[in-house]
């Protein structure tokens, strides 16, 4: 698998905005064709609507994901779109085993482009390789202490535990539309309480034995990385930035979990892990190069987060691969 980086500075890069179809493009010159100097990340789009696409990736479980970027709320327009996962699809909105489910969400998930309905651009940060994907927007939505914070959400398979995995895709945006509160933008909350619980706007596409249909479940970081009561719940941590003792960055991998069927750790996430110190000790971009357990890996850290975390990104070519 080939980890590719994609910014809005990048040259020949698309523009994101809150107008209909730009998220499109935008997936779709990352993943699909390309733009600049800059290869895409090799997914294919089957099936197109007016501002809408379905998009697929080319390895592991190549299930589908479908954008509706053609301002499906009335009120929100182009400031959003709707998501949802399909694992089989013959056309556009036309599909077997969606995740979520109607039952369980019937607008799909939602994810965020702009703050504002118009043109006005937003940077942006993608990151990617065959069968996952992230996305990080500069949306203008506020964090506490009024600082501009990066709105997410993802798409693709998941590092699973289990042989055989029909069901390692996961599907994670937001729990509400046209709100631009921090408690609806849960993809940089980790749920670090325990096992027995789930994050909102979660879905995967299967239960570890392989039963067809989505199941809601949750993100565990490190507990340990906070400080007594621990009681943190986002992409940071109290350990200072670097640790004293030897100069180094604590980083943990994101466990996926569900109680479906019993409380299960099922894998963990790819690219993305769970940073341990403050959000303090660090500037927007900042990369660090791995070391003991973490050597040969890559990151970046994007600050910060809507519900004031930060985003540990990895950009070396070693996520973890079934």
């Amino acid at each position: 698998m080939t980890t590719r980086l994609y910014r809005s500075t990048d040259s020949s890069a698309p523009t994101l905005s809150g107008t209909v179809g730009d998220l499109v493009n935008l997936l779709d010159k990352c993943l699909v064709t390309g733009y600049g100097s800059q290869v895409a990340a090799g997914w294919t789009k089957p099936f197109t609507s007016t501002n809408s696409a379905d998009f697929r990736g080319s390895a592991g479980l190549q299930y589908y994901i479908e954008v509706n970027d053609n301002g499906p709320n009335g009120t929100s327009l182009g400031k959003e779109a709707r998501i949802r996962g399909y694992e089989t699809m013959s056309a556009f909105n036309t599909g077997t085993n969606l995740f979520p489910t109607a039952a369980q969400a019937v607008n799909g998930t939602f994810v965020r482009k702009s703050s504002t309905l118009d043109a006005v651009v937003r940077p942006w940060v993608v990151l990617a390789d065959e069968r996952t994907f992230y996305v990080f927007v500069l949306t203008g939505d506020l964090a506490a202490g009024s600082v501009n914070a990066y709105l997410s959400w993802g798409f693709g398979d998941f590092y699973t535990f289990k042989s055989a995995d029909l069901g390692n895709a996961f599907i994670h945006g937001r729990t509400t539309e046209n709100n631009a509160t921090a408690g609806v933008e849960v993809f940089d909350i980790t749920q670090v309480l325990g096992t027995n619980a789930t994050s909102p706007a979660l879905h995967i596409a299967r239960d570890a034995q392989n039963n067809v249909g989505a199941i809601a479940a949750g993100k565990l970081g490190n507990h340990s990385f906070f400080a007594a009561p621990a009681n943190g719940t986002v992409f940071s941590g109290s350990i200072q930035a670097t640790n004293p003792a030897n100069n180094r960055l604590y980083l943990a991998p994101i466990q996926v979990i569900h109680t479906t069927g019993g409380n299960t750790i099922r894998g963990r996430m790819r690219g993305i892990w769970h940073c341990g110190h403050p959000v303090t000790g660090f500037s927007d971009g900042d990369t660090y190069s791995g070391a003991q357990d973490l050597n040969g890996r890559s990151f970046l850290f994007l600050k910060l987060s809507h519900n004031s975390g930060i985003y540990c990104l990895e950009t070396s070519n070693t996520w973890d691969t079934n």
